[in-house]
């Protein structure tokens, strides 16, 4: 019994497999060669241009007066720094709302950048390792940093006896970030 009802099976699937190939080799003789291009009443006689270019990035596209210019490419470009006066001001106003809102505030490292200090010395507490910075903007400060710390842009990523490690973070137009280590090596007062 299951061996008639697997021959009949097997049987249904050659003749309907052979009908298929059979519909299909109809279809192809008929349709008309690939190479050839499509038929001439599936062409349209009227033409309109593309309503914008589709190679074009807009974002790259400044108008002034009327005329396209089109800005540098594939150039990253770095989002400008804002000067200390300004950095100073922004660190003073997030201190000032922490302040209100009973908050931590910011640490004084926040306003430098990591290229505007230089360690003056490590010391040991029960907390970990810290440093001495000293920027060189404000010559009278003197900051106490520990991994983890922030600057404007970048962190202390780790302290050893002779150099500390940041990562420094670039910011570019896009809002793509960049981020790598740096070292700041340890002038011993210097």
């Amino acid at each position: 019994m299951a061996r008639k009802f697997y021959l009949s099976t097997f049987a249904l699937v050659l003749v309907l497999s052979f009908s298929f190939i059979n519909s299909k080799i109809t279809l192809v003789e008929a349709a008309q060669d690939p190479s050839d291009g499509p038929f001439v009443d599936k062409v349209s006689a009227n033409y309109c241009e593309a309503k914008k270019d589709p190679f074009l990035d807009e974002k790259r596209v400044i108008v002034k007066d009327n005329d396209r210019v089109i800005t540098e490419p594939s150039v990253n470009v770095a989002v400008t720094l804002p000067s200390f006066e300004e950095r100073d001001a922004a660190w003073k106003a997030r201190r000032l709302e922490a302040n209100n809102k009973m908050q931590p505030s910011p640490l004084a490292t926040e306003k430098y950048l990591v290229d505007e200090v230089k360690v003056l010395g490590i010391y040991q507490k029960a907390e970990g390792q810290g440093v001495f910075l000293k920027p060189s903007i404000t010559s009278s400060t003197t900051i106490f940093a520990m991994v983890g710390d922030k600057f404007w842009n970048g962190q202390i990523k780790s302290i050893t006896k002779d150099k500390i490690e940041v990562e420094v973070i670039t910011v570019f137009i896009n809002g793509k970030k960049k981020s790598e280590i740096q070292s700041i090596p340890f002038t011993r007062g210097k």
